[in-house]
């Protein structure tokens, strides 16, 4: 039985992340406060056990200077024991159905596509982890990170740096701030860089891991904003991971660094005639430079 929702069905929501996610507690409990919305989850059922669980999101896209409602898949996981027998396609073709019916595109950041290209899914971009050694980072003297509290407002910082890419979901201030609160209560580490007069040039997301700083989300004005980081980082950690757009070059600032690819960025045309309607024909979907950190 597949469910368009999860209205009555929160504790066993609660019950099946807890078993089926090997994410620490206080994670789930994050992503539950934070993440987690009833009416946009897709539930499949078997024996009134859950199985597999997909949760949208309605964001907006912009490209090219137009913007769209999209429907965005936040979370998807399915139990261990009932991986690779045609649950979670069951589940994606649900939702499909209803974004047919509703979005003009959908998109997911994951790093197991398969299910995805097989539904009409393509690749937009990709995402890159950069791995680079702390010996390799210049010390600053002068530190200039320090901890995010909630009465800086790093909204417009967000804003200025998505403003340099042509396609990107672009969050509101609530659904910005609710990504940050979810990421400090799932204790992650938020920065704020600045420059010598104290103006905000950049923040950044990270948590730290077996003597690694694996940053997750990192925004910034200028290169001065990434070497601050990078060398208050280096004081703690031997290895800095960086994960960034397919798009963004730190080759031009550490020649020696090295990256791997992560997660894919996929989108599907939902409504082939509007979206022609939407975008001109000659219109390039793809290949734009889009930063997709916090999809």
């Amino acid at each position: 039985m597949i469910l368009q929702n999860a209205l009555g069905k929160e504790k066993q929501v609660l019950f099946f992340l807890k078993s089926a996610w090997h994410a620490p507690y206080y994670q789930i409990e994050a992503w539950i406060k934070y993440k987690f919305n009833p009416e946009d989850m897709f539930l499949l059922i078997e024996n009134d056990q859950i199985i597999s669980i997909l949760q949208a999101a309605k964001r907006v896209f912009s490209i090219q200077n137009k913007d769209c409602l999209v429907s965005v898949v936040e979370f998807a996981l399915t139990d261990p024991e009932y991986r690779n027998h045609g649950y979670f396609k069951k589940l994606l073709e649900a939702y499909i159905k209803k974004c047919e019916c509703n979005e003009l595109l959908s998109l997911v950041k994951t790093s197991i596509p398969k299910p995805f290209l097989q539904q009409d899914f393509w690749m937009q971009s990709v995402t890159k982890v950069y791995t680079l050694s702390s010996e390799k980072v210049t010390y600053l003297p002068i530190s200039r990170v320090r901890k995010y509290r909630p009465a800086f407002d790093l909204y417009p910082l967000y804003e200025t740096f998505l403003s340099h890419f042509d396609s990107s979901i672009h969050l509101s201030r609530q659904e910005f701030e609710n990504d940050l609160a979810y990421y400090a209560h799932a204790k992650r580490n938020v920065v704020l860089m600045y420059n010598k007069s104290y103006e905000p040039e950049g923040f950044a997301i990270y948590a730290l891991h077996e003597n690694k700083a694996r940053i997750e989300v990192l925004v910034y004005l200028n290169s001065n904003a990434i070497e601050s980081l990078f060398s208050s980082l280096s004081l703690i950690c031997d290895t800095i991971l960086i994960e960034t757009s397919q798009f963004e070059v730190l080759e031009k600032l550490y020649p020696s660094i090295r990256s791997y690819e992560k997660n894919e960025i996929l989108l599907r045309i939902n409504n082939k005639k509007l979206f022609e309607h939407w975008l001109p024909v000659n219109a390039d979907l793809f290949g734009h430079p889009s930063w997709d950190q916090l999809l």
